[in-house]
């Protein structure tokens, strides 16, 4: 990512241009979209007043753009008295910026060339005499090909829909960013009451008003508008009334475990019009199911076995009403033998080992483990499991790579069919390539794409350090937010992922440490780059050093040693000014440093929409409630956009409509990775309508077509598919791979070891430390022991149930770590724990 994001640092200024032969023969300007403007405020103070204020102009308009006497205008607060010329392009002679009513105008004097060609950016410094306080309600710029401010006369009709249930009175407010601008008083409802609310300044406003009793204001066609012309604006307001709800509880108890070896807990699921809910509880325990409306329930027992024997208990019925509110129920669990039937299966090996297999059991709450003595050759084994039973089955091998053909299986009363067959494999085989550097369709880039071949043994360590920090990045992602539903393939692929397209090219890796040869690390580390990940921003506290919750990489505690520079040169642009730390290049810490920065972008996200201003205010806490309802599975892609086009890109703001309304926009979810889309076809895939509750979601601009933006998250998907040798979707676009990514287990212990020991961790400056070699070693070989592994086990990334057991493994020995040495991966700190000056 070389710099391209079209973001402000600060504050985003929605704007408008009308400019040479864009005008159009209206009373108010169009906008023209294809022209961005950010605005950044040198070095505020919130005690003082700001001193300058520089907004960036850039044209992506595809043609060059004529600016002369073009005028700028923008809203502030009316009471701001002070806007004054300070350098660079304002006519402070002819028109000074001025303001009135809260409206701020000054003209452009671009005298040397007055043309802005396409993707040049020009700048105009000026400044603004008012405090931090009225920052919030500057918005709406415009720029016009005229010298006379355009006046704004928006207009809201405002109709009290009549409604006879109701007595009391209603206020409704409009606001603008949060604060008050009319209010609307109505008692009167016994016929419709009508209201025109004039004078309003174009831009967004929202209303709101209060309940009466047991009665809900609904506003028509929504509660939220845009203002931006003189055209009246129709609104209305009606109540709907609901009875208090009836509602009554049931009370489970458990009694002690049937049977022993069973765990601690089972299952309770509660059914009510369809609509289920489960519990997990523990034996010799009461729960109560809560908040319960009126009608029929279902409650179900999970039946439960030790392997020998089963225990059951009887669904319950149970009916809620006036007459019976509170219901207690206790479950009798009856105890039988457990039928069981010899299943056979087929093993194909080319040597003699021992093959592990587990067994889950869907039906009952247990899990099976089996060992077998497996010949040379083709045999056929048997276990014998549960009859009419579910099984999801996993299979490692103490040599060789072990992999079966089903992961899901079933067991009948009768004689049993071969139920999976099992394939092991002797020797750790790499082989195939990795394409990269393409772009969509990939068969129109074949002439330019690069590529890595998996059989080189020298991108090993680089593939599994880039694994072990990606899988961190889950860890950190579960451990803030343990709800969200997450791919994890798609998340500990994508720094290596990111590392291939990003850096200059990755083929050229020369072994060792460091990712580049010395001449293109020099490249990569010069100030403003970012390292082989393209970290542009890795020295800055994002969003914005004056926007509170706002953090840097340096402010994660166990980041400071490996980075080496202070809070202090990151927060006063020092470090931005200087050359990146090598350690950044470093295959060890770079992934690492690289998976911080992704976890820094939810953060910034989540600062950004905090209030009611952010750029995806609307949508990001829907976004939330949908990835805690595992209804978006694309949050990959949210990462990677915010990462390439930034925090205020539309594409992000498109990606986090479509996470806000998975239902509604459900058609567009398909086609976020589709790999057979050209720019145009993309773009037009994403022209996303109004909603039924007024919200029109982001479109992808078309000016989006050429730029990185459209591509980036989907060759991060691409790259990791290649990798995973993922053709069930690979073929869906009429891509096909043969790709296989071998390793051991004892070459994992030892990339995660290194890389673990570019961490460190202390409760105060004077005990801060890397985190040992032996510490690391020490909690992956309890890892090992807890997930009964052994070093000589052979893992490969093509296989699905190996990469769920190398990110247990690797999760397992994170969490042992946390506890052994008593520190958290994603704590922050304004402290320097790294004493540097």
């Amino acid at each position: 990512m070389l710099n391209t994001t079209l973001q402000p640092k600060s504050l985003a200024l929605g704007i408008l241009l009308s400019l040479g032969a864009f005008s159009y023969a209206m009373s108010t300007p169009q906008p023209i979209d294809c022209i961005s403007a950010n605005i950044n405020i040198d070095q505020p103070d919130v005690t003082a007043y700001y001193k300058a204020v520089k907004i960036q102009f850039t044209n992506h308009c595809g043609k060059p753009v004529n600016l002369k006497n073009a005028l700028v205008q923008f809203k502030a607060n009316s009471t701001v008295k002070n806007v004054w010329s300070t350098s660079n392009f304002v006519n402070s002679y002819l028109n000074p910026p001025s303001n009135h009513n809260g409206l701020v105008s000054f003209t452009i004097a671009k005298n040397k060339d007055e043309t802005l060609n396409v993707n040049q950016s020009f700048s105009v410094q000026f400044g603004l005499n008012f405090p931090l306080a009225e920052l919030a309600k500057v918005s709406n710029a415009q720029i016009y090909g005229n010298d006379t401010p355009v006046s704004e006369n928006g207009k809201i009709q405002f109709t009290f829909k009549s409604n006879a249930q109701l007595q009391g009175t209603s206020k409704v407010t409009l606001s603008r960013a949060g604060e008050p601008i009319r209010t609307l008083n109505n008692s009167n409802w016994t016929a419709d009451q009508t209201s025109l609310i004039d004078h309003l300044d174009y831009g967004d406003y929202t209303l709101n008003a209060n309940k009466i009793g047991n009665c809900t204001a609904v506003f028509s066609p929504s509660n939220a508008l845009n203002i931006n012309s003189d055209n009246i604006n129709s609104l209305s307001l009606s109540y709907q009334c609901t009875t208090p709800s009836e509602q009554g509880s049931i009370k489970v108890s458990l009694p002690p475990a049937p049977l022993s070896g069973i765990g601690s807990d089972t299952t309770v699921t509660l059914t009510h019009d369809g609509q289920a809910q489960t519990k997990a509880l523990n034996w010799n325990s009461n729960y109560t199911f809560q908040s319960l409306s009126y009608g029929d329930y279902t409650l179900q027992f999970q039946s439960v076995s030790d392997g020998k024997n089963v225990a059951n208990a009887a669904d319950q019925n149970i009916n809620i009403s006036q007459d019976q509110k509170q219901v207690s129920v206790t479950p009798h669990y009856q105890v039988s033998p457990l039928v069981t039937v010899i299943t056979p299966f087929t093993v194909t090996s080319d040597h003699e080992t021992t093959l592990e297999l587990t067994l889950k059991d869907n039906n009952y709450k247990t899990t099976f483990n089996f060992t077998r003595q497996i010949p040379s050759g083709n045999s056929t084994q048997t276990l014998e499991l549960p009859a009419n039973d579910s099984f999801t089955l996993s299979v490692n091998a103490a040599s060789g790579t072990a992999s079966t053909d089903k992961t899901q299986f079933n067991t009948s009363s009768g004689t049993q069919q071969n139920a999976f067959n099992v394939n092991i494999v002797n020797q750790q085989s790499n082989y195939g390539k990795l394409t990269y550097h393409v772009g969509f369709p990939v068969s129109d880039y074949a002439h330019s794409a690069e590529s890595i071949e998996l059989s080189d043994p020298k991108f090993a360590p680089l593939i599994l350090s880039n694994y072990v920090a990606g899988e961190l990045l889950n860890y950190m992602i579960k451990t803030h937010y343990p709800q969200w539903s997450v791919d994890k393939d798609y998340i500990a692929g994508s720094l290596f992922a990111q590392l291939l397209q990003e850096n200059i090219s990755t083929s050229n890796y020369p072994g060792g440490l460091f990712i580049n040869n010395e001449t293109a690390r020099k490249q990569l580390l010069n100030a403003g780059q970012g390292g082989p990940y393209q970290l542009n921003d890795y020295s800055k506290r994002l969003p914005s050093v004056d926007v509170p919750g706002s953090l840097g990489l340096i402010n994660y505690t166990v980041l400071q040693k490996s980075l080496g520079y202070s809070i202090a040169s990151q927060d006063n642009g020092t470090q931005t000014g200087s050359t990146g730390p090598e350690t950044l290049d470093n295959i060890y810490f770079g992934p690492l440093a690289a998976a911080y920065f992704h976890l820094n972008d939810i953060n910034r996200i989540e600062v950004n929409n905090s209030t009611t201003w952010g750029p995806q205010a609307h949508s990001w806490s829907k976004c939330v409630q949908a990835l805690n309802a595992n209804q978006f599975a694309y949050f990959d892609m949210i990462l990677n956009a915010a990462y390439n086009a930034g925090t205020y890109s539309d594409i992000l703001g498109t990606l986090i409509d479509l996470c806000a309304y998975p239902q509604e926009l459900s058609q567009y979810l398909p086609n976020l990775a589709n790999f057979s889309l050209n720019d145009s076809a993309y773009i037009n895939a994403f022209q996303l309508p109004t909603l039924a509750d007024g919200y029109k979601p982001k479109s992808l601009p078309q000016w989006y077509k050429g730029t990185t933006f459209i591509l980036y998250p989907r060759q991060v998907q691409y790259y990791i598919d290649q990798l995973t040798n993922n053709n069930k979707t690979l073929a869906q676009y009429g891509l096909q791979v043969n790709n296989s990514f071998a390793f051991s287990i004892a070459q994992l212990q030892k990339v995660f070891a290194e890389s673990m020991h570019t961490l460190a961790y202390g409760k105060t400056a004077s005990d801060y430390q890397f985190i040992s070699i032996d510490s690391a070693n020490a909690a992956f070989a309890k890892s090992m022991e807890q997930n009964g592994l052994s070093s000589g086990i052979i893992l490969n990334l093509n296989n699905s149930n190996d990469r769920k057991e190398m990110y247990q493994l690797l999760n397992d020995a994170f969490a042992s770590l946390e506890q052994t040495l008593g520190f958290k991966f994603n704590a922050t700190t304004e402290e320097n724990f790294n004493q540097v000056s």
